[in-house]
């Protein structure tokens, strides 16, 4: 099953502008081309658990899936750290980009 596995992670490494290329290829700048490979192939597990669990199509988000959803979660983590300051009696006001 791991040899199935890294081929096919292989194969979808190769594939351009989509999420799991560029995980792969975020992957190998620290863990190398073998980890990743391995890596891919465990998210490619996960997927097909997934596929299988839920009996929906896969849904490919993009080669900037990683990109939008750190800025999403940036986002949602500035305005929890700001209602949390409010309720301790802070004003916040945003500062304007110059």
């Amino acid at each position: 099953m791991k040899t199935v596995l890294c081929e096919s992670a292989w194969a979808a490494s190769m594939t351009r502008n989509t999420r799991l290329s560029a995980r792969y290829w975020n992957w190998v700048k620290r863990l190398g081309k073998k980890k990743a490979l391995v890596a891919l192939g465990h998210t490619l597990l996960r997927i097909m658990f997934h596929i299988l669990l839920t009996k929906k199509p896969y849904i490919e988000l993009g080669a900037d899936y990683l990109e939008r959803f750190c800025q999403e979660k940036e986002k949602r983590r500035e305005a929890h750290m700001i209602r949390l300051l409010e309720a301790k009696g802070f004003k916040v006001t945003p500062a304007t980009a110059e």
